[in-house]
């Protein structure tokens, strides 16, 4: 299986990953809200409004002579409004406003206009004013020796995908990518742990190397072998 992350080779081939680099924390920390709208939006289904049901009411008759009898009526229960976590980071909703990120990636045709069309519906939608700005940087190759260049001159993209392998190889000068677990496990910017169990636990622990996240699951393909049955069978092969 092949798969586009932030982790060494492994059996199955690489995979394909979402590498984020420093800049600012509060940069670092816009990296993972992108990451996680983006993911969300392609993921969230639109939910059908309830709409209010009318509950009809017996009328009660009295019967003459007859004293109804009391009812005693339950107390309405009240629901109490479950508070959200305390963020851990220090960063606040202001120091995301009007913040740039630039993203590199190599997806092309349908799968880069997919993507595309993510990131606008997340620049016209998000409430911090943030514009990411998608650029097609060629093939994975090209894409790896862009980025390499752009860490040489010390000016790499907030974002970008890459082989598992290759963003150790990014890393390995000490520091270039940003270990996301601060990020992704604050209780009130992160993910919770059940949005987390939404990924495959292998897919999602492919990008962790010595305890840091270095990046987050892009894209995960299988590569397989087709063979005919009958020729097989014919060959002695037991199909």
């Amino acid at each position: 299986m092949s798969h586009n992350s932030s982790s060494r080779i492994r059996p199955g081939g690489p995979s394909r990953d979402l590498g984020a680099y420093p800049h600012t924390t509060s940069g670092s920390l816009l990296i993972v809200i992108l990451f996680l709208v983006l993911s969300l939006v392609a993921c969230q289904g639109v939910q059908t409004p309830t709409q209010p049901v009318e509950v009809a009411t017996p009328r009660v008759t009295s019967t003459p002579g007859v004293t109804p009898a009391k009812t005693s009526s339950s107390p309405t229960p009240t629901s109490t409004a479950k508070a959200k976590p305390s963020a851990t980071l220090d960063a606040s909703p202001e120091d995301l406003q009007g913040i740039k990120i630039s993203l590199w990636q190599p997806w092309s045709a349908a799968v880069g206009e997919a993507l595309n069309a993510l990131v606008s519906e997340f620049n016209a939608s998000n409430p911090y004013g943030i514009t990411v700005d998608s650029v097609y940087q060629g093939n994975y190759n090209e894409l790896y020796e862009s980025v390499q260049a752009a860490i040489a001159a010390g000016d790499p993209p907030n974002l970008a995908v890459g082989y598992n392998y290759e963003i150790l190889q990014w890393n390995a000068g000490g520091g270039e990518t940003v270990d996301l677990n601060t990020y992704v496990d604050d209780p009130g910017w992160g993910l919770s742990s059940q949005e987390q169990d939404d990924f495959y636990p292998l897919f999602w622990g492919q990008e962790v190397f010595d305890g840091a996240r270095r990046g987050l699951p892009a894209q995960r393909f299988a590569q397989l072998i087709y063979y005919n049955l009958t020729w097989a069978r014919e060959l002695g092969f037991d199909a």
